[in-house]
This record gives structure tokens, C-alpha cells and sequence, in this order.
């Protein structure tokens, strides 16, 4: 299964942006040490802390691979679904470092995704059931129960549907800083950027239409492959630190190591442009 033009485009775009992609790779390879080889983890903290620190750190690592991976082969406009949803974690992931009660909001965080199995449950459960079997787990929904009561008053909905902030996502960026700066900026142009490919607003990307006809874009392109590799690794980089520091790893060569990449590779540029015409 290849798209049209993949042998041709492919070998072009990873020629072009070669050292992107070396800096990817590099950049992977320093990450491992923080967790790698049984690392002991989180000595003070509880384990619902220590579990949402690692699974956060975990996801987005994976995100980091998936992205480089579409990159490569030419659908890095796809990629920006991950990209997205990395910026998610990362924004979770500092609003708990900077809580002041880090611990409450791990368990929030944890408890959002049995909150989410619940109301899918639920939802499956209204359909008729020809066998009548309930899809609901009455040990999830009694522990939920309990759960609830630990919220402010009318605040489950909120719950479900914003996790650990019960705040609107853009509200959240708004109220969340990293240094002097507000996270708002980077809603109003990463995050927005990327949410027109999770919402299908992209069309005109797939399908250009002229005088002569609608031109359907399906060959591997290089839109952006710079700029979201570059902003990738900035989320990943971002989750490295904060997980040395919030499970007490005491790795800090390996957590310079990280940080000194993007100063000795400080002078990649930006520089897109489309590899070919549209097939």
C-alpha cells in the first residue's frame, strides 16, 4: 500500500529536512535514560501520583514517535492531530506542577478516565439490548459514586467533560503560565492551528479545484515538517524536565543532556515549502 508519488516524494523531503529528522533521533535517544533500566521513581509520593506522572510521560512519548513517523512519510498535516493532543498533555502536565495540591489533581486526572468508561457505559447502555445484558460496571459506578462526593457541588458534568480544570480548555490556557507568559497565545496559534485537522475544516488542503478541475491532494507533502517536529520535541522536552522533578529521579545528566540538544541545535530554521505540485 503506497500513496501516489511515494518513492519519489519521500526520498525528497527526507533529504531536505535531514537534519530535523537527525535531531529527532538524537533527541529520542536522550529521553530514555530518565525512565529506562527499573528507574525507581516518586520516593515520598503515593502511587496514583507516581502513575499519573508516568503515564503522562509515557503518552507523550509516543505521541513524539507518531509525529516523526507521519513526518517521514510525507503526512506531517495529519500529524498536527497528535501535536494537538500533545499540547493537551503538556498544558495537564504543568497545571499539576504548578498546583497546590499536586497530589488531588494526579487522582483527578486518573479518575477523569474512569469518569469518561462511565459515561460511554452509560451511553452504550441506552441502546436497546436485545439480550438485555447491562454494559455497565457496578464497581466502577459504585466507586464513582464515592468519587463524586469529593467534588464541589454541580461540578461531575464539568468534570467529565474539561477533566482536572472543570474549566472551558480555553479558560484554562488563559489562567495557566509558564514563566511571564500565559498559555493563551499558544491556544490562539498552535492549538487552533491543529484543531482544523481533528474537526475536518481542512478540506481545501485535500481538494483544490480551478478552472481546469478539482486537483486531489493524496501524494506525501512537507507541510510545516519543521515547524511541527521543532514544536514536538519543545512538548517533549517540556515533560522531560517536569518528570525528572515531579518523581524526584535525581537523573540530572540526563536531564542536561536534554536541554543542552536544543542549545547546540539552536540554529535549525524554519524554512517549508512544498516539495512538488499536488497529485
Amino acid at each position: 500500500m503506497k500513496l501516489p508519488a511515494e518513492d519519489i516524494n519521500c526520498p525528497v523531503l527526507l533529504e531536505k529536512y535531514r537534519e530535523y529528522f537527525d535531531f529527532a533521533e538524537i533527541f529520542w535517544e536522550a529521553t530514555f535514560p530518565l525512565l529506562g533500566d527499573k528507574a525507581v521513581v516518586g520516593i515520598g509520593n503515593n502511587t496514583s501520583f507516581n502513575t499519573c506522572i508516568c503515564g503522562a510521560f509515557a503518552k507523550q512519548m509516543r505521541l513524539y514517535y507518531g509525529i516523526v513517523k507521519l513526518c517521514r512519510s510525507g503526512l506531517s498535516h495529519e500529524s498536527s492531530v497528535l501535536l494537538r493532543t500533545m499540547f493537551y498533555t503538556s498544558t495537564y502536565l504543568l497545571a499539576l506542577s504548578k498546583s497546590d495540591d499536586k497530589q488531588k489533581f494526579a487522582k483527578l486526572w486518573l479518575a477523569w478516565n474512569f469518569a469518561i468508561d462511565d459515561r460511554n457505559y452509560k451511553g452504550l447502555s441506552q441502546i436497546k439490548n436485545p439480550q438485555n445484558v447491562s454494559l455497565v460496571n457496578d464497581e466502577l459506578d459504585k466507586s464513582l459514586d464515592e468519587f463524586k462526593k469529593t467534588l464541589p457541588d454541580g461540578k461531575w458534568k464539568d468534570f467529565v467533560a474539561h477533566g482536572p480544570p472543570m474549566s472551558n480548555f480555553m479558560d484554562f490556557c488563559k489562567s495557566l503560565k509558564s514563566g511571564e507568559n500565559s498559555f493563551e497565545a499558544s491556544y490562539l496559534t498552535l492549538f487552533r492551528a491543529c484543531s482544523s485537522v481533528a474537526h475536518g475544516s481542512d478540506l481545501l488542503f485535500y481538494a483544490q479545484p480551478d478552472d481546469n478541475g478539482i486537483t486531489c491532494q493524496l501524494s506525501p507533502a512537507d507541510e510545516d515538517i519543521d515547524k511541527i517536529i521543532l514544536t514536538a520535541a519543545i512538548l517533549l522536552r517540556d515533560a522531560c524536565v517536569l518528570t525528572h522533578d515531579l518523581l524526584n529521579l535525581r537523573k540530572e545528566d540526563a536531564k542536561k543532556e536534554i536541554l543542552v540538544l536544543f542549545e547546540t541545535h539552536k540554529d535549525l530554521r524554519i524554512k517549508t515549502n512544498e516539495i512538488s505540485e499536488n497529485n
